[in-house]
């Protein structure tokens, strides 16, 4: 069985301030076979910029790529952040680049923080899960199909409970 991380963040996101390369050292140490770097891209997320100098990210990390090309196999990605409200400027911004590995997360909806639980006070449990829910729904019949539609169903339905629970959560506090 390979051992395999698909989910680095490094200073190429807000949210980390770690070189890339330690990562890769670590791998190497723990006996990995593969890794991808998927930092953080989110066109507009609120109160923050989650978005990146993505040439500069594409280069540094093929550097890396060649680098250590005879020791681990190393994947480019981006966790993309769906807002709907932004669903072309993430088609264009992914035909653009050739990403090896796409994540799709939803951070933010509408310009709105989606886990503080602002986002859900005033809305029925029914509208909240169909507002998470449509950002994987439109990726669904997108023309930049990432992902297989049984995939993007098999996320929708494991969503489903997530999103129940935090709106329970936020309802009840």
């Amino acid at each position: 069985m390979k051992k395999i991380d698909t989910h680095i963040h490094t200073r190429f996101s807000l949210d980390s301030e770690e070189n890339p390369e330690h990562y890769i050292l670590k791998a190497l140490e723990l006996g990995l076979d593969e890794i991808c770097f998927t930092d953080h891209y989110d066109v507009a997320y609120p109160g923050a910029d989650f978005t990146m100098n993505i040439p500069e990210y594409m280069a540094h990390m093929t550097s890396l790529q060649k680098k250590y090309q005879n020791q681990l196999k190393i994947y480019i990605g981006i966790e993309m952040g769906l807002d709907p409200i932004h669903k072309d400027e993430i088609e264009l911004l992914l035909k653009k680049y050739p990403f090896d590995f796409v994540i799709g997360s939803i951070h933010a909806i509408g310009h709105q923080e989606f886990f503080q639980g602002d986002y859900f006070r005033g809305k029925s449990i029914l509208n909240n899960v169909l507002n998470v829910l449509r950002p994987l729904i439109v990726l669904m019949f997108s023309d930049i199909m990432i992902i297989s539609k049984d995939m993007v169903s098999m996320m929708i339905i494991a969503l489903i409970p997530i999103v129940i629970g935090k709106l329970l959560t936020n309802f009840s506090s």
